[in-house]
């Protein structure tokens, strides 16, 4: 009897940890899309405030080295005319703004810069406002700037992202 009583509370704590940390994961990921400030050409800020208002927002935490970004940027940059109505915000850890620019120049030109911003987080401050992150991580922000669907650490079809914005 003493031992049904102890797996009975081994039960309900481990239940009550599962819920836990499923409300922590969710509390960590913006559901709005959240104020910030990275960087781009010339350590000039580039803050939320300068997007457009109304248009649908895809984030896009990246490596310029890494193999699934580049196969992300490839996907995304073979269906690039159906982005049109879309803000693409891609934020790479501190590295070089050399090879960020460049990045985002061979996958974007036509985009580079209007449409499609290319972001360094100098200051560490990504899994702050988006919530722990591995590139490539996306966040897909509506019209109206609610979070519709996130992506961790997984490449992502152009059509699953234009999908959920929808």
């Amino acid at each position: 009897m003493l031992k049904l009583k102890k797996i009975k509370i081994m039960k309900t704590f481990l239940f009550l940890l599962f819920a836990l940390m499923t409300f922590s994961v969710n509390v960590l990921t913006a559901q709005v899309l959240p104020k910030f400030a990275f960087y781009e050409t010339g350590n000039k800020a580039f803050t939320n405030a300068r997007l457009k208002a109304g248009v649908p927002v895809v984030v896009v935490y990246f490596d310029p080295d890494c193999d699934h970004c580049n196969k992300q940027a490839q996907m995304i940059k073979a269906e690039v005319s159906k982005f049109n109505n879309v803000q693409m915000v891609w934020v790479a850890f501190p590295a070089d703004l050399e090879a960020i620019n460049a990045f985002g120049k061979k996958y974007f030109p036509a985009q580079f810069g209007k449409s499609f911003f290319f972001l360094r987080d100098n200051d560490y401050t990504f899994d702050k406002a988006f919530g722990y992150s591995e590139a490539p991580s996306i966040y897909i922000y509506n019209k109206t700037g609610k979070l519709v669907k996130s992506y961790a650490k997984k490449e992502v079809s152009p059509t699953e992202i234009l999908n959920a914005l929808k």
